[in-house]
């Protein structure tokens, strides 16, 4: 026979409403565990909003929904906005912002990679532009309004040719400028103007070319002539009509009457006996 040797076990439990390898972790006191296994040294349910390992990791599920507290994914797998990833746990990388990172930010105005990864907001730096020239709004993303361009979209648009008064949002400049206008923005006015398609500003005046009127410089209505058309054709011209530029009845005289603006009548002389 055989003496029997005992082992000595230790059985370690922590106390009551305590938990962790070291018992450091308490449930009553514990943001993050609601419900405890004293004896077997781990959290068995984890407070609303919690998960993982001690229940240490936050949920950033969207709309505060609750996240699965073993893994962190939430339902139908929709992040919070600024995060993103299977459990939601990841911040958006720079220049993305909102639920799952899914939006780009805006025109900041120190790059698009600096807004709020939450709300899509550009950093505040006043006195200075929040945006770079040509937008606006707290994200950025809106274009200025028709007719204003630059820095905190303070500067009016000049006399663009397509007669809204739109320019590039960023630098005003326009497609082309209306009659009397000239340079990038079109705000260096004219002393006179001249018909043609690149609506070059030429010297002198009048403004438009004589025989012509009106802001693209169109010939003048029948019947009219001259500088700015204020001159009428001649009565005696057939038709009424005249050379835009000389007054000239191209297509004759009434009978009676001669001269190039047919402004002579015939003299009929009558002999007594």
């Amino acid at each position: 026979m055989y003496p029997l040797s005992l082992c000595e076990v230790l059985i370690y439990v922590c106390s009551e409403k305590w938990y962790g390898e070291e018992c450091d972790y308490e449930c009553e006191t514990s943001s993050n565990c609601s419900h405890c296994d004293s004896s077997q040294l781990r959290c068995e349910e984890c407070r609303n909003g919690k998960w993982g390992e001690h229940c240490s990791q936050k949920c950033f599920c969207l709309g505060g929904a609750q996240c699965a507290k073993t893994d962190g994914r939430c339902p139908d797998n929709k992040c919070a906005a600024g995060y993103k990833g299977p459990s939601c746990n990841i911040s958006c990388d720079g220049g993305e912002y909102g639920p799952d990172c899914g939006q780009r930010c805006g025109y900041c105005a120190e790059g698009r990679t600096v807004c709020d990864r939450t709300t899509g907001e550009c950093p505040d730096r006043s006195p200075n532009p929040r945006c770079q020239a040509g937008y606006q709004g707290r994200k950025c993303d809106e274009k200025c309004d028709d007719g204003y361009y630059g820095s905190n979209c303070a500067e009016e648009c000049g006399n663009c040719f397509d007669g809204t008064g739109s320019c590039h949002h960023t630098d005003g400049s326009c497609q082309g400028c209306a009659a009397g206008w000239k340079g990038t923005v079109c705000k260096t006015s004219c002393s006179s103007y001249r018909w043609g398609p690149d609506w070059v500003c030429p010297t002198g005046d009048p403004r438009c070319a004589t025989g012509h009127i009106g802001l693209r410089c169109t010939p003048c209505d029948p019947g009219t002539w001259g500088n700015n058309c204020v001159l009428t054709c001649s009565e005696n011209c057939v038709k009424l009509t005249c050379n835009v530029t000389t007054g000239v009845c191209d297509g004759g005289c009434n009978s009676g009457y001669t001269g190039g603006r047919c402004g002579t009548g015939n003299i009929i002389r009558v002999t007594r006996k």
